[in-house]
C-alpha cells in the first residue's frame, strides 16, 4: 500500500503464475482492441508494480488476504 489506478504505459508488466509477462502481451492475447487499451485501468503499488488489469488478469502475488480472498475498491468523487 498504497495502491492506485492509473493508464497503461509502454514497457509496463505484470508478474502472473507462469511468469512475468509484458502487459502489451496480455491486452493482444486477450484479443483487447489497441484502441481500447489507454481505457483499461491498472492498480499499481507503491512501486509502481502492475496488480491487477481490469477485466482482464490480476498479478500471482500479492494476494490481498489468502487464495480465495479478493480486493474492495470504491470511487469517491473529490472535494
Amino acid at each position: 500500500f498504497p495502491v492506485r489506478l492509473r493508464g497503461w504505459r509502454h514497457g509496463d508488466r505484470i508478474r502472473l503464475a507462469a511468469g512475468s509477462k509484458k502487459v502489451k502481451k496480455v491486452f493482444a492475447e486477450a484479443r483487447i482492441p489497441a484502441p481500447d487499451r489507454r481505457g483499461r485501468p491498472l492498480l499499481v503499488d507503491v512501486e509502481e508494480q502492475v496488480l491487477w488489469i481490469a477485466g482482464v488478469a490480476r498479478a500471482a502475488e500479492p494476494s490481498p488476504a489468502g487464495p480465495n480472498e479478493g480486493w474492495t475498491i470504491a470511487i469517491q468523487e473529490a472535494e
